[in-house]
């Protein structure tokens, strides 16, 4: 390819470096506020099949992204990138040659000692194909392709983009997915009348015989992101030794997230909520980055498992099939109003 020039391996691992340091500089200053930490968990909710790291990567490359793919992903959709578009570096995973060692720990087997690769000469180490490191690869947004807007589901087709939470019924499917969702992992959820006696619009309880009790009195959207917050604690909590504000900062984190992707927003709720809990973020500022990623990096995976489960559970109850049933369910009782007014007879 004319104007083509092969990088080095140094070059390459320079500009790895450099996109690592900017995701860092980046993230450490999403946590700078509550409200630049909830803007920022409004990004991630668009993009809960990428990691913390590529969620920023994008965030901080392209901040009105929508959905991104690559090159020849948007060319066999028939819609390609169009000409003259800056791309967004992400790191994907590279496949190789993997070290598992005897502790169960498993390491690239180009970074292995000597000492380390000897192991599988004596049978106490194995060697498998898996993932060996990562490389920066380039992705697009949607909008820098001729995409319509119709089209976008087909990026993403188990994802409900078109799912409305405005809609009563549409949320007390999400509020019913989530409900299994819990109870397949064995963690019933339970809606009471009055929880103010223990200052709390939801609980979750742990122990042996789990559960989650949510306050009924109050708004439908409200109930279904105080379900997401206890479920994230039941996910992430049980055995947990961090600290109560730590753990009320993360269920918050992964119920705004989860919120957001499904429609709701919690902004006004969450980001005081965030402040109150982290005496103004110094929750996360008093301790040293490798521990906020972490944090952060947790709150990601739990909001993707629970997105991922409950994505597949909707598009399953959305299929076409049984929307049209759900219809002729609502014709057959608008019938049966018809024929009643018909007679002249009152409801």
């Amino acid at each position: 390819m004319a104007g083509f020039k092969k990088r080095s391996a140094e070059e390459i691992q320079a500009e790895v470096d450099k996109y690592s340091t900017e995701m860092v500089r980046a993230a450490h200053d999403y946590t700078a506020s509550p409200e630049k930490l909830t803007d920022f968990l409004t990004f991630m909710a668009r993009f809960p099949d990428y990691s913390l790291r590529n969620q920023t990567l994008i965030q901080m490359q392209n901040a009105t992204a929508l959905a991104v793919g690559g090159y020849d992903k948007f060319k066999k959709l028939g819609y390609p990138v169009r000409k003259g578009q800056k791309g967004i570096k992400i790191f994907a995973p590279a496949k190789g040659k993997v070290l598992n060692l005897p502790d169960h720990k498993k390491i690239p087997f180009w970074r292995a000692t000597k000492e380390q690769k000897a192991l599988v000469g004596t049978g106490e180490a194995t060697v498998s194909q898996g993932v060996s490191g990562f490389h920066l690869t380039t992705v697009f947004d949607v909008r820098q392709t001729d995409m319509p807007a119709d089209k976008y589901p087909t990026l993403y087709p188990n994802r409900p983009v078109d799912f409305s939470i405005d809609d009563p019924e549409m949320n007390q499917l999400l509020s019913d997915q989530l409900d299994a969702l819990s109870a397949s992992r064995g963690i019933p959820i339970e809606e009471l009348p009055d929880l103010s006696q223990l200052v709390a619009n939801g609980v979750y309880h742990g122990g042996e015989h789990k559960f989650i009790e949510v306050e009924a009195n109050l708004p439908a959207t409200q109930k279904t992101a105080i379900r997401i917050h206890e479920i994230a604690h039941s996910y992430m909590h049980d055995g947990s030794k961090a600290g109560r504000d730590e753990k009320e900062l993360q269920a918050e984190m992964v119920s705004f997230i989860v919120s957001a992707h499904y429609g709701i927003d919690t902004k006004e709720e969450a980001a005081p909520y965030i402040a109150g809990w982290t005496r103004k973020m110094a929750t996360l500022t008093d301790k040293d980055f490798q521990t906020q990623f972490k944090i952060m990096d947790d709150v990601s995976k739990t909001a993707k498992e629970i997105i991922t489960n409950v994505d597949s559970s909707l598009a399953r109850e959305l299929t076409p099939e049984k929307e049209i049933g759900r219809a002729a369910g609502e014709s057959r009782e608008q019938e049966k109003v018809t024929s009643i007014h018909g007679d002249g007879l009152e409801l």
